[in-house]
């Protein structure tokens, strides 16, 4: 699976009020949320996407390393919900679908994927 590269607003380190703006832009569904390295996108009303990235090529890349980033990206989100309560409502709602991917510059490629808390190692060495 390949993931198009976008240019998300990061909101990690930001001020109430820019995170509201991402907020807004991010139900609208017109822009994509970072928090501390993991990004969010809403698939309209089917789906909030997590995707979260190795800093390791795919070739030496693990299901185990996959797993740890997924796991990282669901206490980060749960993290940014507190914070939010537009946000968490959301989250609440809408199924989540967690990716690891690696991203090559140009775009991204999907390793692994967790979705309905099954996970699934989609790497295949060419």
């Amino acid at each position: 699976m390949l993931l198009a590269a976008a240019c998300p607003m990061d909101v990690t380190d930001t001020t109430p009020g820019r995170l509201e703006v991402a907020i807004e832009l991010f139900v609208a569904g017109r822009d994509s949320l970072v928090y501390e390295g993991v990004v969010l996108w809403k698939d309209k009303n089917r789906a909030l996407e997590v995707f979260s990235y190795s800093e390791f090529a795919p070739e030496n890349t693990t299901p185990e390393m996959a797993r740890k980033k997924i796991r990282r990206a669901k206490l980060v989100l749960a993290d940014l919900c507190a914070k939010n309560v537009v946000l968490k409502e959301i989250a609440s709602n809408l199924p989540h679908e967690h990716y690891c991917c690696w991203d090559y510059g140009k775009g991204a490629i999907a390793l692994a994927k967790e979705i309905g808390g099954v996970f699934e190692w989609c790497y295949e060495r060419p």
